[in-house]
């Protein structure tokens, strides 16, 4: 299987390396495992996560009111 890195999924998620972070330490998407060259590694269900998070800022959620309801992504 082919490592989802951060550039991919920055790319295929419209997102900024800076944004993913974020929703990594906000707890918006799970921390990706690391290759043995330690490369980010990310699960297949990050891109959901994203779209998901990306559908919800347009209708002025905020990172906290995400996070509460980050469960149910």
């Amino acid at each position: 299987m082919v490592p989802l890195t951060s550039g991919t999924v920055c790319s295929a998620a419209g997102v900024t390396r800076g944004q993913l972070r974020l929703y990594e330490r906000e707890g918006l998407i799970p921390a990706p495992r690391r290759t043995g060259g330690g490369f980010r590694d990310y699960p297949a269900d990050t891109l959901a996560r994203l779209q998901a998070i990306r559908q919800l800022k347009p209708v002025s959620y905020t990172h906290l009111r995400a996070h509460e309801t980050k469960a149910n992504l």
